[in-house]
């Protein structure tokens, strides 16, 4: 991961949250979870709860590479990261388009899914959970 993480170079990309005015940047990272963590224990989303109705949006900005190597780091404490160039929001749609004329990739769930334009809607309350009675 670190060492995609040095050779990466940030797109720009125009971002959406529930329809507002989009916002147009360079990042680092868009992430999405309606859970906190991801795989190997990072902590993208912090506030993020499956039952909400709504997921959490972590927009990593232009983060140079040896920042975003300390602050991939920093996900592991299982807390919202403070720096300028990370914000958090919660939304129930995100559109997200590329402002450049290179393919900027999307990862689901860690595996390769496409290139921008996506759009991420939640479903609140599509899944049916089956579970055994306590008590």
């Amino acid at each position: 991961a670190v060492c995609a993480l040095l050779r990466y170079r940030n797109p720009r990309v125009r971002w959406s949250i529930d329809g507002t005015a989009p916002v147009v940047q360079r990042i680092k990272a868009i992430a999405i979870g309606n859970s906190s963590y991801f795989g190997g224990g990072m902590c993208i989303a912090p506030d993020a709860r499956v039952d909400s109705g709504a997921f959490q949006v972590a927009v990593f900005g232009d983060l140079g590479r040896l920042e975003a190597v300390r602050r991939l780091g920093e996900t592991y404490r299982g807390a919202r990261i403070e720096h300028a160039d990370i914000r958090y929001h919660a939304a129930r749609t995100l559109l997200v388009e590329a402002e450049t004329q290179r393919a900027v990739e999307v990862e689901l769930d860690g595996e390769a899914w496409g290139a921008l334009p996506a759009r991420f809607t939640v479903e609140p309350a599509a899944l049916e959970v089956i579970s055994p009675r306590t008590g």
